[in-house]
């Protein structure tokens, strides 16, 4: 399957206007609620049935998917998204760094600078930079 850049995905995306809701990882990070009830919200503009918010539920699917919770529920439970290290051969955690894996944390500057260069029209209309 081609994947693409995350440049080609972005862009691909963006083309379908208001019938896409971009939502950025950091959104539902730092806005949970509020992104959660935009998508309902977006949702709603297909008519789809029984589609409603509420609230607790909104809450309980906050609370069930927090990394924290999920990190846990790995450990449980097999995780297929999870992949093989080539060295070891053993699985590497799904849920690694969640949301303390951040670029500038923890790439060198200079392929900071490489990226942000290559993607920094879609960086900035993202809010990344």
């Amino acid at each position: 399957t081609f994947v693409g850049s995350w440049k080609f995905n972005y862009l691909s995306w963006k083309k379908f206007g208001k019938k896409c809701l971009i939502i950025r990882y950091e959104d539902l990070i730092n806005h949970k609620k509020k992104t959660i009830i935009e998508i309902l919200n977006f949702l709603k503009k297909f008519k789809i049935k029984n589609l409603e918010i509420d609230h607790k539920k909104i809450d309980k699917i906050i609370e069930t998917t927090e990394f924290n919770y999920m990190k846990k529920l790995e450990k449980k439970i097999k995780f297929d998204e999870s992949v093989t290290d080539d060295l070891t051969g053993e699985k590497k955690p799904f849920f690694n760094l969640g949301p303390n894996n951040q670029y500038k944390k923890n790439l060198d500057n200079r392929l900071v600078e490489i990226i942000e260069k290559e993607f920094k029209t879609e960086m900035k209309e993202l809010g990344y930079i």
